[in-house]
């Protein structure tokens, strides 16, 4: 695979720093495509010297972290940050479902049925590629229990543990939830 199309936008793929001069080179001279080398960045992964790519004899940009398609992707290949921005986004998806939260009109099976759909596919979106860390695992455990809790009207004085909660709503862990989807 060398290059990755999306709308206007190509991510060019290779494993040396020659070998992206090259496909940046044929994009302009063979494919036709005018390369703005104003917007263009280049990230190397790796353990590559420090080189530079030209593009219409302008200098490409080198960053070590860039967001594409709604996922950040950084040059350690850390996730670390893409998982903190996921965490972000579904908070921000549940605690604008607060009201249905509240509503003692919707069941508990509908209330599930919002929460997978929407805060649990906002969270996971792109998670089947990240290497979880111990940490990482904690964190998104810690969101999805307190989510379920709040969905559940617990405390957690209430001293109920996480697995009654995931019983009572029918959820596995996380991790498990990213597991099952990394074998799709």
């Amino acid at each position: 695979m060398k290059d990755l199309d999306f709308a206007d936008d190509i991510a060019l793929l290779d494993v040396s720093i020659k070998g992206m001069q090259d496909l940046t080179t044929k994009v302009e001279d063979v494919v036709g495509l005018h390369v703005n080398a104003g917007k263009t960045r280049m990230m190397i992964m790796g353990n590559l010297p420090y080189s530079y790519v030209t593009v219409s004899c302008n200098t490409v940009e080198t960053i070590d972290e860039f967001c594409y398609l709604g996922s950040i992707i950084k040059d350690d290949s850390s996730c670390d940050k893409d998982i903190r921005a996921r965490l972000g986004k579904a908070n921000g998806v549940f605690g604008r479902l607060t009201n249905i939260w509240r509503d003692n009109g919707f069941s508990l099976h509908t209330k599930i049925r919002l929460y997978e759909a929407l805060v649990l596919s906002t969270l996971l979106y792109g998670a089947d590629m990240w290497s979880m860390s111990v940490s990482n695992t904690k964190k998104l455990e810690a969101a999805h229990h307190r989510w379920q809790r709040k969905i559940l009207k617990i405390s957690w004085k209430d001293m109920i543990t996480n697995k009654t909660v995931r019983e009572t709503t029918g959820q596995d862990t996380l991790e498990s939830i990213i597991r099952e989807r990394r074998l799709r």
